[in-house]
C-alpha cells in the first residue's frame, strides 16, 4: 500500500495526539499522526505485541464521514468513520482478534466501534492553521460543540472492554447472540406479563432509516412513555392502542347485527370497541390519546377535557363568561374561528360565543389534531370520535341525561405543529407530539393554537429511531437471562450517537454496501452541486442540445425556404411558417419538459439537504417552494412561445415571453439566494457569485428586451412585420 505521507503536500497537518482509538484498540502514539490530501498516516502498536510498530495508511476515499471539535485550549477531537474494507485492513494489519467484545450494552455505536470502523484522535489543542487545513481536506466535516464531543468520547469509553470489565461484567459466563435481520423472533414483551406488547425482530426493523414505523412500535413507545410520566399525569390520561380508531371506523362482518337491528350506524360502530374501555371511565380523564393511521399516514388526535360542559378558567376552574355571537360565526372543524356554544346544547342553546381575548388561560372540551403532514382536514375523524364519545357517555353515565357531542360543544382544531420533511417519519412525529404534550404542556386551550409551530427541532425526531433502538437493547439487557446477551440486528439510522449522518451521493458502491448490510455509519456529502452533477448532468446537457438544435435548425430551415433573410433574423420570425414552425414547436415542448425536470431535481436536492440540516431555517423551504413554481412557470412560458407565433396570436406569444423571461429571472434570483443560504454546508461561494451574476445579467437583458421591443413596434413603418429591419 502506498504511503500517505507526502512532505511536499501543502495540505499537510501533523497532529500530536495524546490518545488514538482504532475501534476498540486504544494506545498512546509515539509518533505524530499525519493528515494530508491523500489520507491519514498512523503509526500504531500491534495488539498482541505493543512494543512492535506498524504503519497504517488510510486513504481519503476510504473515509466516509468526519466529526471534529477544534479547541485552542484543550480537549480537541477528530473522529473518522471509515469503510468496512478499510476497517478490515486495519484489523488484519494490527492482528486484532474477531472474538466479540463483551459489552454490557452493545448498542449500534458499540458494534461499529468493535468493527474498527471508527478512528478517534484525541488532542490537547488544534491551532487555527491546522484546523483550516483539515477543513480544506474534508469540506463536509461536521464540527460539534465541546459538550457533544465529551458525550461522544464518554460513549466510546463505555464501549471499551476494560471499562466493561471494571464495571463487573462476568466474561466467563457471558455468551453473546448477534441477531440477523432475517432472524424473526420475539425480542421482548413490554410490560412483562399478560397483556404486554410483543415486539419481534420485524418490528425492530421498522426503525431503520426511511422505513415506516408500525403500530407495535407506536404502542410500545407510548406505553413506555406513559409509565414514566407522573402518577397524577397517568391518572388524568388514557392512551388508546394504535388499532383503536381502525377498529372503530372499519366495517366488521362478525358483528351479530340481529342483536343491534334497532341501533344507529354510530352505535353499531361503538359495539366494536365498547370493551376497550370496560375498566375505565373516560369522562374522569382530562386527556384521551388516540394514535391514528389513515392512508398509510400516522397522525395524533387528543380529546381534551371531555368531562367539561364548556370553557372554564385554567387555574380556578370557574366557568368562563363569554359574550354571545350570532350563528354565522360558528366554529368550523378546522378551528378557524375561536367560538364556543354557551350552556348545554341539550337545552337548546342557539348562540355561539367567541373565546374571550382576555389573557387569563382557559381550558375547554376540544379535539386537537396533531398532523405532521397537514394538507387535509380530518372532519371525518373528528365526527367519528364525537359519535364514540356520545355512545360512551350513554353507557358509562346511564343515570345522566344523554349528551350528544358535536362540533359546537366539542370543537375540533388542527394545531400548527412542526412538519415532517420526508415521507416516512410521520409515526415518529406522532410520538414526539405526545412527549411534548406532557413535557411542555399547553397552558391555554383557546383556539386557534399557533404557538407550537416551533415546539421541537427536526433533529429531535431524526434521532428518535436510534433512541428507540437503544431503549429496546437496554430492555433486552435488563432481562433476567443475564448469561446470554442478545444484540439487535445492525440497521441504518439517520443519526449516530445523536449526530446526523447522511448518505454519500458520490459513492454509490459504498452507499449500496452500507444500506444493504444495515450499518448506521453512512457516508455523507451535503453538496447539492455534487448531486446535480450526478443526477442532473445528463438532463442539463440534453436540455442545452435540444434548445440549440431547435434554434439553429429552425434558422437554417427558414433561410432555405426563403422565409427570412440570413442576416440577423428574429428567432420568432424564423419559426413563423411551416414546416419549420412545426419542428420548432415540437422541439421547444420537449426542451421545456426536460427543463421542468431539471427544476424539480434542484427542488428535491434542497429539500433533502434541509432534511439533514434543519438549522438552515424554514425560510429555505419557502424560497425553495417558490423557486420551483417560478421555474415551472418559466418552462410553461417557453412552451407557449414555441407554439403560438407572434404574428398569429400576438398577445398569447407575449404572455409566454413574459412568463419565460420574467419568471426565469426570478428563478435565477431565488437560486442565487438559496446558494448563499446553504453555503458553507453545501455548494461553494464561487457558484453562488456566478448565479448572482447570471441573475443580474438576465434581469438587465429582460428589461432591455421589453424596452426595445416596445420601441421597435412603435417605430416600425414597414409592411411586413417579419422583416421589421428593412
Amino acid at each position: 500500500m502506498t504511503d500517505c505521507n507526502d512532505p511536499f503536500d501543502p495540505l499537510t497537518a501533523v497532529l500530536t495526539c495524546k490518545l488514538v482509538r482504532l475501534g476498540l484498540h486504544i494506545f498512546e502514539p509515539k509518533e505524530p499522526v499525519v493528515v494530508n490530501s491523500k489520507g491519514i498516516r498512523i503509526v500504531a502498536p500491534f495488539q498482541e505485541n505493543p512494543n512492535e510498530m506498524c504503519t497504517l495508511n488510510i486513504y481519503k476515499k476510504e473515509v466516509a464521514k468526519v466529526i471534529a471539535h477544534f479547541s485552542l485550549l484543550q480537549n480537541s477531537m477528530l473522529c473518522f468513520f471509515i469503510l468496512r474494507s478499510c476497517a478490515q485492513y486495519i484489523k488484519n494489519v494490527l492482528r486484532v482478534s474477531d472474538v466479540p467484545a463483551l459489552l454490557e450494552e452493545m448498542t449500534n455505536f458499540s458494534t461499529v466501534l468493535h468493527q474498527a470502523r471508527v478512528i478517534i484522535l484525541q488532542l490537547d489543542s488544534i491551532d487555527d492553521h491546522t484546523g483550516s487545513i483539515i477543513r480544506s481536506i474534508w469540506n463536509s466535516l461536521d464540527e460539534i460543540s465541546f459538550s457533544d464531543a465529551q458525550r461522544f468520547l464518554q460513549r466510546a469509553t463505555q464501549s471499551d472492554p476494560k471499562f466493561v470489565r471494571h464495571n463487573g461484567t462476568n466474561e466467563t459466563n457471558l455468551s453473546i447472540t448477534q441477531l440477523q435481520s432475517n432472524d424473526n423472533r420475539q425480542l421482548l414483551i413490554y410490560p412483562p406479563g399478560r397483556g404486554g406488547i410483543s415486539i419481534n425482530t420485524i418490528d425492530y426493523l421498522c426503525l431503520a432509516t426511511d422505513q415506516y414505523v408500525n403500530d407495535i412500535i407506536i404502542d410500545f413507545y407510548l406505553k413506555w412513555f406513559y409509565d414514566r410520566i407522573s402518577k397524577v399525569g397517568r391518572a388524568r390520561t388514557f392512551i388508546f392502542s394504535a388499532l383503536f380508531y381502525q377498529t372503530l371506523s372499519t366495517f366488521a362482518r362478525d358483528i351479530k347485527f340481529h342483536k343491534h337491528v334497532n341501533e344507529t350506524d354510530d352505535e353499531k360502530s361503538y359495539v366494536r370497541v365498547r370493551n376497550w374501555t370496560k375498566n375505565v371511565n373516560l369522562f374522569e380523564k382530562d386527556f384521551i390519546i388516540v394514535p391514528i393511521n389513515e392512508n398509510s399516514h400516522w397522525f395524533l388526535a387528543i380529546i381534551c377535557f371531555p368531562n367539561l360542559k364548556g370553557p372554564v378558567s385554567f387555574d380556578t376552574h370557574l366557568p368562563f363568561e363569554m359574550p354571545r355571537l350570532p350563528k354565522r360565526h360558528r366554529e368550523n372543524d378546522c378551528g378557524e374561528a375561536n367560538v364556543y356554544v354557551t350552556g348545554d346544547e341539550s337545552l337548546g342553546s342557539t348562540y355561539i360565543s367567541p373565546v374571550n381575548n382576555s389573557p387569563e388561560p382557559i381550558k375547554q372540551p376540544l379535539i386537537l389534531i396533531f398532523d405532521s403532514f397537514a394538507v387535509t382536514s380530518h372532519k371525518g375523524v373528528m365526527a367519528a370520535l364525537r359519535d364514540f364519545l356520545s355512545c360512551e357517555y350513554k353507557v358509562k353515565l346511564p343515570g345522566m341525561p344523554p349528551r350528544i357531542f358535536n362540533k359546537y360543544n366539542m370543537p375540533g382544531h388542527h394545531v400548527k405543529v412542526p412538519q415532517q420533511n420526508n415521507s416516512t417519519d410521520c409515526g415518529l412525529y406522532l410520538l414526539q407530539y405526545v412527549e411534548e404534550f406532557f413535557n411542555n404542556p399547553i397552558r391555554d386551550y383557546r383556539i386557534p393554537i399557533k404557538h407550537l409551530a416551533n415546539w421541537f427541532d427536526t433533529i429531535t425526531v431524526s434521532r428518535k429511531r436510534e433512541d428507540i433502538a437503544n431503549l429496546l437493547q437496554k430492555l433486552l439487557n435488563e432481562r433476567k437471562e443475564c448469561n446470554n446477551k442478545i444484540l439487535l440486528p445492525n440497521i441504518p439510522f439517520p443519526t449516530l450517537n445523536g449526530q446526523l449522518i447522511e448518505p454519500k451521493r458520490c459513492g454509490s458502491q459504498f452507499e449500496m454496501e452500507e444500506m444493504s448490510k444495515g450499518s448506521s455509519i453512512i457516508a455523507t456529502s451535503d453538496d447539492p452541486d455534487d448531486e446535480t452533477r450526478l443526477s442532473g448532468d445528463d438532463t442539463c446537457r440534453t436540455v442545452f442540445l435540444v434548445f440549440q438544435v431547435s434554434f439553429v435548425g429552425t434558422y437554417i430551415a427558414a433561410v432555405l425556404q426563403g422565409h427570412v433573410v440570413p442576416t440577423v433574423p428574429y428567432i420568432s420570425d424564423a419559426a413563423t411558417y411551416s414546416p419549420e414552425s412545426c419542428v420548432f414547436g415540437q422541439m421547444i415542448n420537449l426542451g421545456s419538459v426536460l427543463l421542468g425536470i431539471t427544476v424539480y431535481v434542484r427542488y428535491r436536492q434542497i429539500l433533502q439537504l434541509f432534511e439533514h440540516h434543519s438549522d438552515l431555517g424554514n425560510n429555505l423551504l419557502r424560497y425553495n417552494r417558490l423557486a420551483v413554481w417560478f421555474g415551472w412557470s418559466s418552462c410553461l412560458g417557453i412552451s407557449i412561445v414555441g407554439n403560438f407565433q407572434e404574428t398569429n396570436v400576438r398577445i398569447v406569444h407575449f404572455t409566454g415571453a413574459f412568463l419565460c423571461f420574467g419568471f426565469g429571472a426570478l428563478y435565477f434570483w431565488l437560486q442565487s439566494l438559496i446558494s448563499y443560504m446553504i453555503y458553507p454546508i453545501a455548494g461553494t461561494k464561487r457558484n453562488a457569485h456566478l448565479r448572482l451574476a447570471m441573475a443580474a445579467c438576465c434581469t438587465m437583458l429582460f428589461i432591455l428586451m421589453a424596452v426595445t421591443g416596445v420601441m421597435s413596434h412603435i417605430l416600425f413603418r414597414g409592411q411586413n412585420p417579419r422583416k421589421w429591419y428593412v
